[in-house]
Formats: structure tokens, C-alpha cells, sequence
């Protein structure tokens, strides 16, 4: 049986059961909010095969999200036996940490979540997205520039090291 994981309307994520209770079971341990493991034990327990994150406590639904962009595939790395299928797996998994990322378009003004010592860029530097790789992992060409417009550096970025910008550049 496949679990299906909705995160919100138009992103979902479907895999195989044990690796849809897999994810399940890595976030009961780690929830503060008892009510909301209890009810992904449930689902685990039930063998429901889905869950749709908007049913959830706008604070759960941060704190999963967080999680699993925090967790989910080093941990899978970590737990999973070495076989021919972990690499699918990680794959796998790396498209739902993925989804859970608002989606960058070109011209896009985005600001770093850490800092770039290697390429002197502070964290909450801000660039443009000048071209965007599907992955998995998703990937962004991002383009750095000084005051006077001229580029300083351009650096290919995981969706999880930047976040869009409000404002302009």
C-alpha cells in the first residue's frame, strides 16, 4: 500500500507504505505537540496511508516542516541498511524536503540563510535567482552584485540555503 503526504493544495508526495510510516515515525519522536504525534501514531498504527499537513495546528505543521528540511534524509542516510535501493530512497525523500519549499522563479530576489565564508558573502546577503535546476535536490544560479549593479559572484544554492526576500534588491 502507498502513503500519500499533502502538503498543500497542488503538493503532495507519494510513496511506498514503510517509507511513508518511516517518515511518520521519525517526526512522533521529535513533535513537542503530543496531539498531533499521537494522531501520526494513529495514522501508523491504522495503516490510514495519508496525511494533509493543512489538518494540522499552523505550529505542528512549521514544526514538521521544519523537521523534515532539519533531519529527514541525513537521518534516512544514517538508518537506512546499505542496499541498492537507499540511494532511490535519499532520492526520494529529498523531493518531499523539496515540496516543502516554496518554489523560486527567475528574477526572484532571495537572501541567504547562512553564510558563504568561501565566497564573502555574509548570511542575509541578497542576489537574484538567474536560473533554477530541478533536481533532486532542487538548485538556484543565484547572482550577487554590488551597489552599482556589477556581479560580484554568482553561486549555485540548495533551495534550503536561501529564502525569498520581501522588497527589492
Amino acid at each position: 500500500m502507498a502513503g500519500l503526504i499533502v502538503l498543500k493544495r497542488g503538493v503532495d508526495w507519494t510513496a511506498t507504505g514503510g517509507l511513508f510510516d518511516w517518515t511518520l515515525e521519525f517526526l512522533i519522536s521529535r513533535l513537542s505537540d503530543r496531539q498531533t504525534a499521537n494522531y501520526l501514531r494513529e495514522i501508523v498504527d491504522n495503516n490510514l496511508g495519508s496525511l494533509w499537513i493543512a489538518d494540522l495546528p499552523a505550529a505542528a505543521q512549521q514544526e514538521i516542516v521544519s523537521h523534515w528540511r532539519n533531519g529527514l534524509v541525513t537521518a534516512d542516510e544514517r538508518q537506512l541498511p546499505e542496499t541498492e535501493h537507499k540511494v532511490d530512497v535519499i532520492r526520494h525523500l529529498q523531493e518531499l524536503v523539496d515540496a516543502t519549499y516554496d518554489r523560486l522563479e527567475l528574477c526572484d530576489v532571495v537572501e541567504l540563510r547562512e553564510a558563504l565564508p568561501g565566497e564573502r558573502l555574509p548570511a542575509g546577503a541578497v542576489g537574484t535567482v538567474v536560473d533554477v535546476f530541478n533536481g533532486p535536490p532542487t538548485a538556484y544560479e543565484i547572482e550577487f552584485a554590488d551597489t552599482d549593479g556589477r556581479t560580484v559572484v554568482m553561486v549555485t544554492l540548495r533551495a534550503d540555503q536561501v529564502e525569498q526576500h520581501d522588497g527589492h534588491l
